[in-house]
């Protein structure tokens, strides 16, 4: 009976570490937008509440505990206590942060429940009017604001060009015809709306690759920030 008890406290205390480790992406996210937190910020995993994400925010001896059913509520739960407590913030059109010593108190614990489990983010339009030349800098900047803003679910269809031409040289077309069909990379969105093909192309291997390359970053970071892509689906249009 003691060395069961003794295998179960090492099997809760690996459970325990490895949902630590989930929150590692906070963390980072934490020290690429509000650097005042570093070494200030503790980070804990709690179960969701009827199927819901929850975070709770605390202060004690001017360290923020956050804690959180998802790296997405975590994320969120940073951004409610920049926003509210600090009175600082992130966004496309410019940042206000500043360096804090003595952080906020939070008091009494505050505690928040997601009213929708998924938090849906971009459309292909928006793809094309403002990220069609992100670069992975630009990126990694957009997706540290979805997770502040408790997005978990984003429509992901960087590098599809690649896909696309791959796939047509196994159902038998040449590399001409290939590139042809794909168009350049400011109008992505409306050919995978299935409005047009070839426009503003034909499309260099070099930059399919690097698109496709970008996308792997992209989706590796979504995955970290607890971000799941929605892929694009064959809409029934072919050279």
């Amino acid at each position: 009976m003691k060395s069961l008890l003794t295998a179960l406290i090492f099997v809760l205390n690996i459970c325990q570490l490895f949902l630590a480790q989930d929150f590692k992406s906070v963390n980072n996210l934490a020290q690429r937008q509000f650097p005042w937190l570093a070494g200030k910020l503790v980070l804990k995993s709690v179960p969701k509440e009827k199927d819901a994400d929850i975070f709770t925010l605390e202060t004690r001896n001017n360290q923020l505990y956050i804690s959180a059913s998802s790296a997405s509520a975590a994320s969120r739960g940073l951004d409610w206590y920049v926003k509210h407590y600090a009175r600082q913030s992130i966004s496309h059109f410019g940042n206000n942060t500043r360096n804090i010593n003595k952080l906020p108190v939070v008091s009494p614990l505050l505690k928040k429940t997601s009213l929708v489990p998924y938090r849906y983010a971009l459309n292909y339009c928006t793809i094309n009017y403002s990220f069609s030349f992100y670069t992975w800098e630009d990126w990694e900047k957009e997706l540290d604001w979805m997770a502040l803003n408790g997005v978990n679910i984003m429509l992901a269809p960087v590098g599809t060009e690649l896909v696309w031409y791959n796939t047509l040289l196994r159902l038998g077309y040449t590399d001409t015809e290939a590139k042809a069909f794909i168009p350049g990379p400011a109008f992505t969105a409306w050919w995978l709306m299935g409005n047009l093909e070839g426009w503003g192309g034909p499309v260099s291997m070099d930059m399919m690759k690097q698109q496709a390359e970008l996308q792997k970053k992209i989706l590796k970071r979504m995955k970290e920030l607890g971000i799941e892509p929605i892929l694009q689906g064959f809409y029934g249009m072919v050279p």
